[in-house]
C-alpha cells in the first residue's frame, strides 16, 4: 500500500543532466561552502534515507544513468526503465536550498490517496514519481510526439500539485544563471555567519 511507502523504498536521482547553457559551465560541479552541487543534492537524499541514490548524467565516479539529452522528460524516462525502485525521487541539482521537510511533505500526500505522482506548484521539483507501466507509456507518447514541457506530462498524468506558500517560494530557488549563482553564494555566507 502507498500508506506504508519508506524512504528506503525510494531511489533517489539527482537531475544533472543538463547542458548549463546560461550558467556558461557546469552547475552540478560548482561549489557552495566547499561542497559540489552535485555532492549535496546526493547528501540531501541519502540523509533523507533514500534506499539507493542516482545521477541522471554522466560523471565519473557516480553512479550514473544517461538520457539522450532532450531535456528532462528524456531523463525521467531514462530513470524509470534502468531502476527497479518502486518510487523514484527527482531532485534538481541547482535547487542548493531545498530541506528535507520539502521531501517529508511529497511522501505524506502520496500516503494520503491514489496518484502517480507528486510535486509542488508553481515549482516542478522535486518529483516523487510512481514507477508504473502507465507512467513511463505516458513519457513515452509524449515524447514521440515532441513533447518536452513538464508541466504539460503533470497535467496528463494527473500529478498532484502541493501548493507553496510566498515564504517556502525561497526553499526553490534555483542556480541557471551566473547573476542567480552569486545570489546563492551570499546566501550561504550569510547563513554560515547565522550559525556562528
Amino acid at each position: 500500500m502507498q500508506s506504508e511507502l519508506t524512504p528506503q523504498a525510494i531511489t533517489g536521482v539527482v537531475l544533472a543532466g543538463g547542458r548549463s547553457r546560461r550558467m556558461g559551465q557546469n552547475k552540478a560541479l560548482l561549489q557552495l561552502n566547499g561542497e559540489t552541487l552535485l555532492a549535496r543534492a546526493q547528501r540531501l537524499l541519502t540523509g533523507w534515507g533514500c534506499g539507493r541514490v542516482v545521477v541522471s548524467g554522466l560523471y565519473p565516479d557516480e553512479i550514473c544513468i544517461a538520457d539522450n539529452g532532450e531535456g528532462p522528460l528524456a531523463g525521467l524516462l531514462a530513470c524509470l526503465q534502468q531502476e527497479s525502485a518502486p518510487w523514484l525521487l527527482f531532485v534538481p541539482v541547482d535547487m542548493p536550498f531545498m530541506p528535507m521537510a520539502v521531501l517529508d511533505r511529497l511522501l505524506a500526500a502520496v500516503g494520503e490517496g491514489e496518484t502517480q505522482g507528486v510535486t509542488f506548484t508553481p515549482a516542478c521539483f522535486p518529483l516523487l514519481l510512481a514507477n508504473t507501466e502507465a507512467v513511463r507509456h505516458c513519457l513515452c507518447c509524449l515524447l514521440g510526439a515532441g513533447e518536452r514541457r513538464v508541466q504539460h506530462f503533470y497535467r496528463t498524468l494527473g500529478l498532484l500539485q502541493l501548493p507553496l506558500t510566498e515564504a517556502e517560494l525561497p526553499l526553490f530557488d534555483n542556480t541557471n544563471t551566473p547573476e542567480q549563482w552569486q545570489a546563492a553564494l551570499l546566501r550561504a555566507h550569510h547563513q554560515s555567519e547565522e550559525k556562528e
